[in-house]
């Protein structure tokens, strides 16, 4: 369907209600060009089933549909997120979307974030980062300033003046509390947890 795939694609950055006048107008324009589409589509069953709803019903947080919708956008692998949280709720769908691998939670103050991250890199882990609304773009430097080095098989990664080895399998979430401490987009995806009151 291509309202699904319009979630997929654009949904990640909006807050709920955003979410919800994006679809209307993808239903208007897809109407005004004759284009067939089911008006009572549940975007979340057709992209995934039912069985993954289930687990979700069981879990800890609200149950609301922005939820339901930020989990199948992170089951999707992505090497770098950030993700705008200002009510902290996503340790707990990060944690599902990434229940094959799982991953190593801690915050921006924590005295072994660089050795956690340095090891999670070589080890191809996930790592999600708290409270990093000031000094996450030093995180982020190396992977979009791409300081990797290749020799033979492997790959190494400067990161805090060091090279390190550097598994594909990385992948890095971030949390801030605000879209106005968002100073950088560039290959990186954002999925927005702001709940809105009548989600």
């Amino acid at each position: 369907s291509i309202l699904a795939a319009g979630f997929l694609v654009f949904y990640a950055p909006f807050t709920s209600n955003k979410r919800k006048t994006l679809r209307s107008s993808w239903e208007d324009l897809l109407s005004n060009a004759e284009v067939m589409y089911s008006e009572n589509l549940n975007h979340i069953d057709f992209v995934e089933g039912e069985n993954t709803l289930n687990k979700l019903y069981s879990l800890q947080f609200p149950q609301t549909q922005l939820i339901y919708e930020n989990f199948l956008i992170l089951s999707r692998k992505s090497d770098l997120v950030i993700c705008i949280d200002p009510d902290d709720q996503s340790i707990p769908v990060i944690s599902l979307a990434s229940m094959e691998t799982g991953t190593i939670v801690t915050h921006m103050n924590d005295s072994y974030l660089k050795k956690n991250m340095i090891q999670s890199i070589g080890r191809g882990e996930s790592i999600t980062i708290r409270n990093a609304d000031h000094g996450y773009e030093a995180l982020l430097s190396p992977f979009l300033r791409k300081f990797i080095q290749k020799e033979s098989e492997s790959i190494y990664l400067r990161v805090f003046g060091s090279l390190c080895q550097y598994n594909t399998e990385f992948s890095m979430c971030i949390l801030l509390s605000d879209y106005k401490f968002l100073h950088t987009a560039s290959k990186i995806k954002i999925v927005n947890f702001k709940f809105e009151q009548d989600d």
